[in-house]
């Protein structure tokens, strides 16, 4: 469902700013277009499976690094492209994996807001004019996909899609998606 979104370019440059295993930056590489793929992620142990992943699809051409994008980016660096699968309660997963819902509260939803709306405004920063973000949760809530969405600044920015990806059908879980354009 998600590579449909994904239409990449000879010479664009994209980024996988949360790649975690790196599943959608590969959806992306299967494309075969000759792009210049970076990735990212909070954790330098995602990052090493990540390698292992990409080495076992062999791809080789690309760049990879930690960051903590709750903070100011300090590099300087910008995308044709940004794919920001952030992180969040997973609420769209939790028919397999009911547990969750248990233990789950309103205090932590607001936690992974301010981490998403924190997370997109400095992915954004990083666009270049004419360029696209494509922003994912795996949650059901509002909080966590049109609340984010709705702090873009839509005088620098266009909403050009979103909607909520429901493959319960094919034995899959909920998936948000909205593509932001930079003007």
């Amino acid at each position: 469902m998600v590579q449909q979104f994904f239409q990449p370019k000879d010479a664009e440059s994209w980024w996988d700013c949360c790649a975690a295993s790196g599943g959608k930056s590969l959806l992306v590489l299967d494309k075969n277009a000759r792009i210049d793929l970076t990735v990212s992620d909070i954790r330098s142990t995602i990052i090493d499976n990540l390698h292992e992943r990409f080495r076992q699809y062999h791809y080789r051409k690309y760049k990879a690094f930690v960051i903590d994008l709750s903070k100011p980016i300090k590099q300087d660096f910008v995308f044709d492209k940004i794919i920001a699968d952030v992180p969040c309660s997973g609420a769209g997963t939790w028919s397999r994996s009911a547990e969750q819902y248990y233990f789950f509260t309103e205090k932590k939803l607001l936690e992974f807001q301010q981490t998403q709306k924190t997370i997109l405004a400095n992915a954004l920063q990083r666009l270049k004019p004419g360029g696209s973000l494509y922003y994912f949760t795996c949650s059901i809530f509002k909080a966590e996909n049109e609340d984010v969405i709705n702090t873009v600044d839509q005088t620098q920015f266009q909403i050009v899609q979103q909607q909520l990806l429901k493959a319960f059908e094919l034995g899959g879980d909920c998936l948000f998606f909205c593509e932001i354009k930079k003007l």
